[in-house]
């Protein structure tokens, strides 16, 4: 995040809020590895990050992330197990849409960089401690949101369990 951008992270509560979402974030976790997630590392920046990337024209926040964690990671989303957990909104009035997903199990790599300047060049899976100690972005953002997919992990569990 640029210094001097304020965010505010809201929790999905209220299905008709809305934003001008042009970015997209997420933490997808392989079918046989419920509670670790893919990362990426940026050659670039020397740093662990989580697949995402702004989205196209006409393409939803959903799509944008499915194709983003696809062309970063080689995932492939499960889409009815992709949900929407949070958007980070800029008081420039644009915002983030933060996705918790699970994919296939499957060989991740980066497979379509059109990054020339270095790009992802390793993608591995870490628990949430690790993934909060390896990203090298606002940590205490980043921590906030891995709490958010735990409640929604546990949510979906209770929900399943209960049906």
């Amino acid at each position: 995040m640029e210094e001097g951008k304020e965010c505010l992270t809201m929790k999905i509560e209220d299905p008709d809020f809305e934003c001008n979402i042009t970015a997209v974030v997420g933490f997808v976790s392989p079918e046989n590895q419920p509670n670790n997630f893919l990362m990426q590392h940026n050659a670039k920046k020397n740093g662990w990050d989580i697949p995402g990337g702004h989205c196209d024209e006409g393409e939803s926040p959903k799509e944008a992330f499915i194709r983003e964690a696809f062309e970063e990671t080689n995932a492939i989303i499960i889409p009815e197990a992709c949900h929407e957990i949070a958007r980070l909104d800029f008081e420039n009035g644009t915002g983030i849409a933060v996705f918790d997903a699970q994919c296939q199990d499957g060989n991740f790599s980066p497979i379509n960089q059109v990054e020339s300047d270095g790009g992802i060049d390793e993608v591995l899976t870490f628990s949430m401690h690790e993934a909060v100690e390896l990203y090298f972005g606002n940590k205490e953002l980043f921590g906030s949101l891995i709490k958010i997919v735990i409640d929604s992990h546990q949510m979906r569990k209770g929900s399943t369990t209960t049906a």
